[in-house]
């Protein structure tokens, strides 16, 4: 299985920031797999005044903003912390990933079928079109 990536957002100053971005390696591990992690650069550029500050607004009091490239043997504890209390079994998340891939999976067609024209769809920035190869590899599809 490939590498997993993950934007990690935060809700501050009544906007939604990329604050952070994850890569598990073995996603099939699930909270076992290796997992690096550094915070957005353009996020960091924003909020210089609150380098090294416990108090910045960071993902974590133990993870204060900073340019380090960070590494974990399994999920780092603040992510742990923000999973839902009484987060499911694995397989039952896993269900509900596959789920939440097909009913991605069907947008194209619902979006070309309200008028988005296609080569919207082309776009490189677009990654609709690219969903289904990323979700198979990932085994939701």
């Amino acid at each position: 299985m490939t590498a997993m990536r993950l934007t990690l957002q935060l809700y501050t100053s009544d906007s939604w920031w990329d604050v952070m971005h994850l890569e598990f390696e073995k996603p099939e591990l699930g909270q076992n797999s290796p997992c690096s992690f550094a915070y957005d650069q353009h996020y960091l550029g924003d909020h210089l005044n609150a380098l090294g500050s416990p108090t910045g607004q960071s993902v974590s009091a133990r993870i204060p903003l900073s340019w380090d490239l960070y590494r974990t043997p399994g999920l780092p504890a603040f992510l742990l912390d923000i999973l839902p209390a009484g987060a499911a079994a694995p397989d039952e998340l896993f269900d509900g990933l596959k789920d939440d891939a097909r009913r991605l999976l069907a947008l194209p067609d619902l979006l070309s079928e309200g008028g988005l024209p296609q080569q919207t769809f082309r776009h490189p920035r677009i990654a609709l079109a690219r969903l289904h190869p990323t979700f198979r590899a990932w085994g939701l599809a």
